[in-house]
């Protein structure tokens, strides 16, 4: 299971490399939330949906779509995909659990949109278009307020997707009015969580940066991150300007296992980079 969640989540790593978009094209700077609170958020939103699994159950009987199997179909899928967090989450694996979270939060989005198609027509209908705005939280927590963006790029073209398949076979007119609407809608609400995100982002790491600033002052601060031996070669190495691969043949190790150290490393040292990594560990004198 920790196999298949790793190659899901090398899979929405590379998606979002793709689409990200670089803070210079807004003129702000981005900034992100620190991965322990990313993590402790997450654990909170993992409950959350399994509280939602058996609300669908509920939601089922009580407004019986037009295809029943469906609903079942997605409640074993919404399962099977928190369980793997919950599973990433319980491990030491900080970047493999936020990978992990980031590919809940795509599944999420298109189970949402399968749900609309099901209950198309019985009382939910277009109202669970609102759910939506969990999604863009998602986004703004486990990427940057800049991954508000492609979530709402994604959120158009679903939408207007769901309408033409809603044309296609039920004959039902394309409701331009309500793509619009909802898209409005969620222009405005994501455009409110992307500030809210980014503001709290730049607290928090100032308030980071200040507390370990004040540690390094007062005394070392390698005591706060412990790095076993053979994480130190990979981070001297690193910060010397090795690659993997060099590093790799310097140490006798695989290409595999010296990009795990490097991941942990980042994910452990909160950086998104190698140059922020060497940064991190040089302000808590790791070097």
């Amino acid at each position: 299971m920790v196999e298949a969640i790793k190659w899901v989540a090398g899979l929405s790593r590379g998606v979002h490399m793709r689409v990200g978009f670089p803070a210079s094209l807004v003129g702000f700077t981005v900034y992100r939330i620190p991965v322990d609170v990313v993590l402790r958020t997450g654990n909170v939103l993992v409950l959350l949906r399994w509280t939602a699994i058996p609300f669908l159950g509920v939601l089922g009987l009580v407004a019986p779509p037009r295809a029943p199997l469906l609903v079942v179909l997605v409640i074993l899928g919404v399962s099977l995909y928190n369980g793997w967090a919950t599973v990433a989450l319980a491990g030491a694996d900080r970047v493999l659990a936020v990978r992990s979270l980031r590919v809940a939060a795509c599944l999420d989005a298109l189970m949402l949109f399968l749900v609309v198609l099901i209950y198309e027509g019985s009382p939910p209908g277009g109202s669970i278009y609102g759910f939506y705005t969990v999604i863009l939280i998602d986004l703004a927590l486990y990427w940057d307020a800049l991954a508000v963006i492609p979530g709402l790029i994604v959120f158009t073209l679903a939408i207007s997707g769901v309408e033409w398949l809603k044309a296609l076979f039920w004959g039902q007119p394309f409701a331009l009015p309500q793509v619009l609407l909802w898209t409005l809608v969620m222009i405005v609400v994501g455009m409110a969580v992307g500030v809210v995100f980014n503001t709290l982002g730049a607290s928090l790491n100032l308030a980071k940066a200040t507390a370990e600033s004040a540690v390094t002052s007062s005394g070392p601060a390698a005591s706060i991150i412990k790095l076993s031996s053979r994480e130190q070669e990979v981070l001297r190495l690193v910060a010397d300007g090795y690659s993997n691969t060099m590093i790799a043949s310097r140490l006798h190790l695989s290409d595999n296992t010296v990009k795990g150290y490097v991941e942990s490393l980042l994910g452990r040292l909160n950086a998104r980079n190698r140059a922020e990594a060497v940064a991190a560990a040089s302000r808590l004198n790791l070097l």
